[in-house]
Parts: structure tokens; sequence; C-alpha cells
């Protein structure tokens, strides 16, 4: 019987540990791969979590702050935000609108705005006016007088939009417009009292805008110069006088610079071949901003001649001696008519 052959056995016991190493080396290789990663992944995915969660919450602070700021804004801005629906009932509205209401604003919500309104014509003022804003889907204004609790009432602007993502809703800024209204009625009396000096002064005394329109005139310059009843507002001084000289075109001139000027003893060359003597005088007219706004023209007339006398204003008639402070009354409506001292 034959013995094995040792170089057999040895060849086949290196050849298995050969192979053992390389499934060693597979295990490791399987080790690092599956083993090592799931353990490094956690890891990662907290990170990015954490991040993500920052990422919120900045945002969640910059979505309240503009919420903030926009609170800030719409209840304390200077004019009442009111929303309303069709009817007119209040949904919601700003502190600066409930306190112009002078009612708390929790209290205010599903009122009806026309509670607030001073008088039937008010109430008929605001139904017009939400009907319009609905029906047009546009911008709208009006003005009506608003009752404020314990107190008088006021004059208001409502300028109003409708809410497009909202339909039969729409939003009103209110407006406190007292002060202007005040201001408007005290500039139409003043105005009234200087028509009423103009028209009744005993003088032919006319004022006029930069562009030479007559504002107003009085009684006396009508009569003086023939004029009628004419109303003569708006109307250019060269248009009713186109014989007017070059000489007092540059006259008036240097009073729209600022200048006074006067001449006690002129003459006017009328179209129809007659002499109108005068006394007269020119002197800005400022407005409330100190610039000159016009002129005011003074005369008085001498008498008519075909004659030219040296003397034709040396006696008769005295000059008015015209303020020259600025005025902040400039008359819109004045009667273009009036009277002054002096024959012709």
């Amino acid at each position: 019987m034959k013995k094995p052959k040792k170089t057999s056995l040895s060849s086949a016991r290196k050849k298995a540990k050969s192979t053992q190493k390389k499934q060693d080396r597979g295990v490791k290789r399987l080790d690092e791969k599956n083993v090592r990663k799931p353990a490094h992944e956690p890891g990662t995915h907290q990170i990015e979590l954490e991040m993500q969660n920052e990422g919120l919450r900045r945002a969640q602070e910059e979505l309240e702050e503009s919420r903030s700021r926009y609170v800030d804004l719409y209840d304390f801005a200077p004019v009442g935000y009111f929303t309303f629906d069709k009817t007119g009932r209040i949904l919601e509205v700003n502190l600066t609108g409930a306190g112009m209401l002078g009612v708390n604003r929790r209290f205010l919500v599903k009122r009806t705005f026309t509670s607030f309104l001073a008088g039937r014509a008010d109430q008929d003022i605001f139904r017009v006016h939400r009907e319009e804003v609905l029906r047009t889907q546009a911008r709208q204004t009006c003005e009506i007088m608003l009752r404020r609790k314990g107190a008088s009432s006021f004059a208001a602007q409502l300028i109003s939009m409708p809410l497009e993502a909202k339909p039969g809703l729409f939003r009103a800024s209110v407006i406190d417009i007292s002060e202007r209204k005040a201001g408007e009625k005290s500039l139409r009396e003043n105005e009234l009292r200087l028509s009423l000096f103009i028209d009744h002064v005993p003088a032919a005394l006319a004022m006029f805008d930069r562009d030479m329109r007559y504002v107003s005139a009085s009684r006396r310059w009508m009569s003086d110069f023939d004029l009628g009843d004419r109303d003569l507002r708006g109307l250019s001084l060269y248009e009713v006088f186109p014989d007017i000289p070059e000489r007092w075109k540059a006259v008036h001139r240097r009073a729209l610079a600022g200048e006074v000027v006067r001449d006690d003893n002129d003459h006017f060359d009328r179209a129809d071949g007659s002499v109108q003597w005068l006394r007269w005088e020119v002197r800005p007219w400022r407005d409330a901003a100190g610039k000159v706004a016009g002129i005011v023209v003074f005369s008085t007339s001498c008498r008519w001649s075909s004659e030219s006398p040296l003397s034709a204003c040396s006696s008769g008639g005295s000059a008015l001696k015209l303020d020259n402070r600025p005025s902040q009354n400039r008359p819109s409506s004045a009667k273009a008519e009036s009277t002054a001292p002096g024959a012709r």
C-alpha cells in the first residue's frame, strides 16, 4: 500500500489558509461598509435636522416680526381703517378708527357704521358710497359728518376700495378733515368780507392776478370806466381795455416785480378820441407765502376832456392809502363792481 504524498497534503493546507484569508478580508470589508456606515448616518441626519429646525425658527421669528410691524402700522396709522360688509357693518377697525368714534374697538365689531353718522343726509351719502364701491369695484370717495361718543360731530372723508379676495366686503380709510373744513370756512368768510370791502370801497379799485386777469373790482371802478354790470372775473385787463397804452403795461410789470408805482397827473387816451385824466397807484399784493400774487390798481378819475391841461388832477379826489401787507385772503368770488370819489 502506497503512502500519501506529503506534497499533496501540504498543498491542500496552503490552499485552505489562502481561502480563509480571502474570507476574512471580505468580512472586514463588509464590516467597514455595512457596520460603520449605519453608525455614521444617524449623526449626519441629526445635524441636518438641527439645521432645518434653526431655519424654521428664523423664518418664524421673521414672520412674527413682520406681523408685529404690520399690526403697529395698522393700529397706529394716522387715519382710521375700517372693513365693512355690504350692509355697512364694521368687521374690523384699527385703534385710530376706534378712537375717532370714542368707542373701545371690541364694542365696534358687528355694529353698523350708520349709527355713528350725524344725520339722515350723511346716512344717504354712506349708503350710496358703499353701493358704488361694490358696484364699480373701484375706489370711491365721499365726505360725511361723524358723531364721536361724548363729543361733537366732526367732518370726515372716506376713501374706500373693494376687497377682491372677499367679494361683498370693502375697506375704507377715514380721515378727520374738520381742521381743513374750518380753514375753508374761515377763508370763505374772509373772502366775503374782502369782497364786500372792495365792492363798496369809495374808490375805483381793481385786483388782478399775475396774468392781469380780474380778481375783483369795486363799483366805482365799473362806473368810472363805463363797464356797466359786466362780470369781469377771469377776464384780462388788456381784453377789457384793448387801448391801454404800453407805458401802463410797463407799470404793471414793475408792480408785479414788487415795486409800488404812482402818478398824480396822468391821462388815458380812449379809442373814441376822449381823454380821461387820472391819478393812480399800483401796488403788488402777496399770497400767504409772501410771494407777489398780482397787483392792486387804485385810480381817481379827475375829469373827462378833449383838452390836456397840465393840472387836470391838481385838485379834487383824494388818494387812497393802500395797505401793502401780504394778503392771505385772495378773493375768488368777489363781484366785479365798485364805487369811488371824484367827478369826471
